[in-house]
């Protein structure tokens, strides 16, 4: 998908010591022409922007639980929504365009 969408191809996939690591995952990644690399166990420092992203979904998703007095089993389905959201607002890094509407008198 990233190769249709931007022509490059991704040269390393970086990743925690997680469920990913699997021997089907690293076949899968070589036959890709990727490489694999490993974070320093215990440090999500090492995906700083990853971790952060992940820490404002999951703020998002708690605002709209709390908000909405939902019990804490649908989580999942307010971080889903936050993701939604979060996806389809437009900021400057992203380069979408941000539309302003102004009420004319």
């Amino acid at each position: 998908m990233v190769k249709e969408e931007t022509g490059f191809e991704v040269g390393v996939y970086r990743m925690d010591r997680g469920e990913l690591k699997s021997n089907k995952m690293r076949e899968w990644l070589e036959s890709k022409g990727t490489k694999q690399e490993f974070t320093a166990p215990y440090t999500s420092a090492h995906c700083g922007r990853v971790e952060r992203h992940y820490c404002t979904l999951m703020g998002k998703a708690n605002a709209m639980q709390i908000y909405a007095d939902c019990p804490p089993n649908l989580w999942d389905e307010f971080y889903l929504t936050a993701s939604y959201l979060d996806e389809r607002t437009p900021t400057a890094s992203s380069g979408k365009r941000i539309l302003i509407l102004t009420k004319l008198r």
